[in-house]
């Protein structure tokens, strides 16, 4: 009998469930298929997990089909299922359909895309014969045994499509017939892989000659990884270091070893850049995995792993459990960001899956950042991790010189604007000298919100605890960043009526609207999540850049992410408080390694580089250390800071976060806050709460929550045991309870 995780997330269903094999699926079903079975009085679809030989079942219901001939996953993705679902306490369904392909669960599910196509049946010798035999009187006919014939030649023995043999021969669908009929080619489908589209490859195929220091990093890794030292290695490597060479070295010793590598990236922004340099190095080696894609072309991207015909994978977060066979290698590229971080169950974080992966398939993973997560970098501090450094920018670059402007002097000599006098002169210089230039500020719209200058209020959105964020374009309007829920722009304060509503702080829309009215001849273009929002976006401003079709970016945190445009020579932070008082533990990391990253832009190519950093704080020690390039006394403040207040990762954190509608949820918290004391009396943890979320109200649902604070496992193990006796709240009065283990953010 199968044993079957039925595809229903609901905890009272989340078990085993015994299922007769019919004689006719036998010699079919495996482990890690998708099947359909009878569920309580319906049909539904699960994974079979296993097989067993007994049951206290007295009347089994029989498997009704196979959905998926090809498994999803195997006894190994299986357990790395278990494990996901006891790290991040998910149901065991939510940590199977990480594993399933993309888009091909559900009544929708994508399948193979088919087309109709011909393949070449007669031996070489009877085809030519035909063929010449067929120039004079049937030439058409002729010339498809002709291109199949050429085809076979290659070493190409699949049918090919009867589109592309119209095409080049001109040959009618009448001529495939009557060869057909001579039994010299038959009709068979022909599967055709939807492509991603994917940037020009600018970069050489050939290996850079590596810098001393790169020789000396790539040796301290491949010499230990031979000596079967697989501790996790985190290279730290300032921007423009060039560990994006040392990345592709270890995958062509991993290729060479007959093995396959992961390469996962923070943001589906640096995925181009990040495929074109890799399928450059790697030509037709190389899957792309992120959500970007359209849903035929990751599944066919992920079967095309799972087949062995792509060893490397580069993909965003969710590609951390692509099929790579003997999985040799994994990298995690600017391993600090946050982006990491699943929000939705299962709330994993693809470093820590990237590192068990890595244990269970005896691979070597390597987590690359020019400014670690304090986690990290305390691990390697500890020696559970090895610490590979690259201190300098490869050709002897200097990193850009930083310059910290007060705009509080700004504001008392009489500047009004939200460019400092130093970064409209460097901008006018930079224009002039037909380089780029690169203007962060992490918030998007025209201005953060709307103001009464009468009555002092502030127009929020009234299912989220938040402002609207005004915008300018296409259309004046104002838009919640929390639940996209819009409003048009009202003509008189909601409150008192007065007309003196204006918007007030900058937005990126802001930003450009005053570039382009202080340089009118500049080309600006805005990197944000309302640019970026539509298939291709991301590829297609990557390839403008790279082509000097842009002069200036105006971006959020995606420019800040590891893009390398060898022409820019400037960095503007606009407002680099934007992320310094956020109510959050991890904000001055943040803004440290945010600083740090947007500058690393400046100053990748011949010319050198410099960053202009606009702040209302310039002696706030993250904003020092950015600007002096000093990692190790950052590190040590954030440090004390941490462990004085409790704080990961000298603490581990388990959240429980409980919504639901206004009203309700007060005493629902209450009641997972006394379950939780139950569960930690003997237990050394300590428990805060309940109280409101930060964002207390979002999507229309208030929001408060419970916090563990704990040494070890501590604080899973209290929030595993508490889960028993919180579960019968759920549903009740629309009140759901999520776990967030190792939360990146309190908010």
């Amino acid at each position: 009998m199968a044993e079957v995780i039925v595809d229903v997330p609901v905890p009272g269903v989340d078990r085993v469930f015994h299922y007769l094999v019919p004689e006719t699926l036998a010699a079919r079903v495996r482990v890690g298929q998708r099947v359909l079975v009878p569920f309580g009085g319906r049909r539904v679809e699960g994974y079979v997990v296993g097989f067993a030989a007994e049951t206290n079942v007295s009347r089994l219901k029989p498997l009704l089909a196979i959905r998926s001939e090809d498994p999803f996953f195997d006894t190994d993705g299986l357990a790395l299922a278990q494990w996901l679902c006891e790290r991040y306490l998910c149901l065991r369904v939510e940590a199977l359909r990480c594993l399933a392909p993309p888009g091909a669960t559900g009544p929708e599910a994508v399948r193979a895309r088919l087309v109709p196509g011909w393949r070449l049946t007669a031996d070489e010798a009877t085809a030519r014969a035909a063929m010449e035999e067929l120039l004079a009187r049937a030439p058409k006919q002729a010339a498809v045994l002709a291109l199949l014939l050429q085809a076979a030649a290659g070493g190409d023995t699949r049918p090919l499509p009867a589109a592309e043999i119209r095409r080049r021969t001109g040959a009618p669908s009448s001529s495939l017939k009557a060869l057909a009929q001579r039994g010299l080619v038959q009709p068979e489908a022909v599967r055709i892989e939807r492509e991603p589209a994917a940037p020009r490859v600018h970069e050489p195929a050939a290996p850079l000659t590596l810098t001393a220091e790169q020789e000396a990093a790539l040796a301290a890794i491949t010499s230990a990884r031979r000596e079967g030292d697989l501790r996790p290695v985190l290279l730290q490597g300032v921007t423009g270091s060039g560990k994006t060479e040392i990345y592709l070295r270890l995958v062509a010793e991993t290729l060479a070893a007959g093995r396959g590598a992961l390469v996962l990236v923070p943001e589906i922004a640096l995925t181009p850049q990040t495929f074109a340099r890799f399928s450059a190095r790697f030509p037709g080696q190389v899957a792309v995995l992120h959500s970007g894609l359209g849903a035929g072309e990751r599944f066919d991207q992920w079967e095309r792993v799972a087949r062995g015909h792509a060893p490397i994978v580069v993909g965003a977060r969710s590609a951390v459990f692509a099929p790579v066979r003997d999985l040799g290698l994994v990298i995690v590229d600017e391993e600090h960001e946050t982006s990491y971080k699943q929000e939705e169950s299962p709330r994993y974080h693809a470093r820590e899956v990237a590192l068990e992966r890595a244990r269970r398939a005896g691979a070597l993973c390597v987590l690359g950042s020019a400014t670690p997560s304090l986690e990290s970098y305390v691990q390697a501090r500890a020696g559970r991790f090895r610490l590979v450094r690259l201190t300098r920018r490869v050709d002897g670059r200097e990193l850009p010189p930083v310059e910290v402007v007060d705009m509080r002097a700004e504001m008392v000599a009489g500047n009004r604007s939200i460019f400092s006098r130093r970064l409209t002169e460097a901008l006018r210089e930079c224009l002039a000298r037909g380089r780029q230039a690169v203007l962060f500020l992490n918030r998007r719209g025209f201005s953060q919100f709307m103001l009464c200058r009468e009555c002092g209020h502030v127009v929020r959105c009234p299912d989220c605890a938040v402002s609207y964020t005004y915008h300018a374009a296409p259309t004046e309007h104002l838009r919640c960043h929390y639940c996209d829920g819009l409003h048009p722009v009202p003509a008189r304060c909601p409150q008192c009526g007065g007309p003196y509503l204006r918007p007030f702080g900058a937005g990126t829309q802001r930003v450009e609207t005053l570039v382009q009215e202080l340089f009118p001849h500049a080309r600006v273009r805005r990197m944000d999540l309302d640019t970026t929002a539509r298939k291709g976006s991301h590829t297609a401003l990557f390839e403008a850049v790279r082509r000097g079709d842009v002069d200036v970016i105006v971006g959020t945190q995606m420019v800040a992410k590891g893009l390398d445009f060898p022409n820019v020579t400037l960095v503007g932070v606009v407002a680099a408080d934007s992320t310094l008082h956020v109510p959050d533990f991890r904000a001055a990391e943040r803004t440290f390694q945010l600083l740090t990253q947007v500058g690393g832009r400046a100053g990748r190519g011949a010319d050198p580089g410099r960053v202009i950093v606009q702040t209302y704080q310039p002696n706030h020690y993250s904003i020092v250390a950015a600007r002096a390039y000093d990692d190790e006394g950052f590190y040590r403040r954030e440090a004390a800071y941490r462990q004085a207040g409790g704080y990961p990762p000298f603490t581990a954190l388990v959240r429980i976060l409980i919504s639901g509608p206004e009203g309700v949820v007060a005493e629902a918290a209450k009641a997972v806050a006394q379950a939780v004391r139950q569960c930690a009396v003997g237990v050394d943890v300590t428990v805060s709460g309940p109280a409101p979320a930060p964002l207390q109200r979002l999507r229309g649902r208030e929001r408060w929550h419970v916090i563990i604070k704990g040494q070890g496992d501590g604080p899973r193990q209290v929030a595993m045991a508490a889960r028993e006796m919180w579960r019968p709240l759920l549903g009740r009065g629309g009140v759901s309870v999520a776990i967030d283990v190792d939360p990146v953010s309190l908010l």
